[in-house]
């Protein structure tokens, strides 16, 4: 893809375009409303659909809240829908383009942002009915290369923001600036874009994918800052993104938090002993069968030491550390202060061999990472 700078004025045809579509949004039906503004990507056009236009009763009166972007591109390629409003889990609020659900076909020019818009509610009712809450279907998509305004992220309660500089691969020691944006499904990675607004703030989107097609994270104690994330690939090896972070617990801690909801698995190599440690947070019913047998262990443990024992307890109180970490409770201190102990009693970890390990599961072709989107 090319980076194309995002300032770019509308064509004569364009600007003719832009205007019938504002004239037939006229046309709306009385519980949708719409407002536009010009904006350095292009004509910003937010929608206020009634919930009245469900057919599944809501308890909220407001208004459902979704942004029409027609860039420069506009109307040769599709526009971009973006939703506001929090509605499903997971979020649709992290500026997926809903577009490809409301028109799986191919784009045609045809297509005005009236009918895109009428197609709303329909999608919205067949969301909501989806079974759940243990099926998390992912919808819309995301796309490289394109200009997204960072605010709209910031908008969202589900997104975390973190300033970052990435680690080039080939050419090691070489870094540079980056926006990461991480929501509850997706890990979304931009180039930032120099405007002449020192308030705006764009980024290219330079990759994206989901979480659950994330396989390992290192973070060598020598260097705490640099978390390095390797992603599945369908039909190829994985992939590295080298970070360096001001605040890595943050980003860990958020990271895990999502994942664990979810109920993916992630790998994490500490570089301690070059062992691998599980990293599946266990849930709150997880946990109370765990606490639950625990202080039996300890005691079988305290009376009659072995070494079966000793791991079991190991990778309980492993569970626990991880587990109130994720969820930002400080009880995951004292299972860390256990570890030390039994630790310092008994010495170190065993290390499994290769042969032994838990090697993580490979990502279906719907998680494939950083998949290409129609405008792409």
């Amino acid at each position: 893809f090319s980076m194309e700078s995002p300032l770019k004025e509308p064509t004569e045809i364009q600007t003719k375009r832009r205007k019938k579509e504002l004239d037939l949004l006229k046309k709306l039906p009385k519980d949708m409303k719409f407002t536009h503004k010009e904006q350095a990507i292009g004509l910003l056009i937010q929608i206020e659909i009634g919930r009245v236009m469900l057919k599944k009763p809501s308890i909220s009166a407001e208004p459902l809240i979704f942004n029409v972007i027609l860039d420069y591109k506009y109307p040769f390629q599709p526009p971009r829908i973006h939703c506001l409003s929090e509605i499903i889990y997971p979020t649709l609020t992290d500026c997926r383009d809903i577009f490809p659900e409301l028109f799986p076909k191919d784009w045609s020019p045809s297509i005005t942002v009236l009918d895109t818009i009428l197609k709303i509610p329909t999608f919205l009712d067949q969301i909501l009915t989806n079974p759940g809450p243990d099926t998390f279907n992912i919808y819309g998509t995301f796309h490289l290369g394109e200009i997204y305004d960072i605010a709209w992220f910031l908008m969202s309660k589900s997104c975390l923001m973190i300033k970052c500089v990435e680690e080039m691969p080939i050419e090691q020691g070489t870094l540079e600036e980056r926006i990461l944006i991480l929501s509850d499904s997706v890990m979304l990675m931009f180039v930032p874009e120099k405007t002449a607004s020192s308030i705006d703030m764009y980024g290219m989107l330079l990759f994206w994918s989901t979480l659950t097609s994330l396989q390992e994270m290192r973070i060598k104690p020598s260097a705490p800052k640099i978390v390095s994330l390797f992603w599945a690939q369908e039909n190829q090896d994985r992939m590295e993104v080298k970070l360096h972070l001001e605040n890595p617990d943050l980003f860990k801690k958020q990271l895990l938090l999502n994942m664990g909801k979810l109920g993916a698995e992630i790998t994490s190599n500490k570089k301690e002993k070059e062992g691998y440690i599980n990293k599946t947070i266990p849930t709150a019913e997880e946990m109370k069968a765990i606490l639950t047998f625990l202080p039996e262990l300890e005691a079988s443990h305290e009376k009659e030491p072995s070494q079966e024992k000793y791991l079991e307890l190991i990778k309980n109180y492993q569970k626990a550390v991880e587990h109130y970490s994720a969820m930002g409770q400080d009880d995951y201190k004292i299972y860390l202060e256990k570890i030390r102990k039994i630790i310092s009693k008994q010495g170190e970890i065993p290390i499994k061999k290769d042969s032994e390990r838990d090697l993580p599961a490979k990502a279906t072709a719907s998680e494939a990472i950083a998949k290409p989107s129609q405008n792409s």
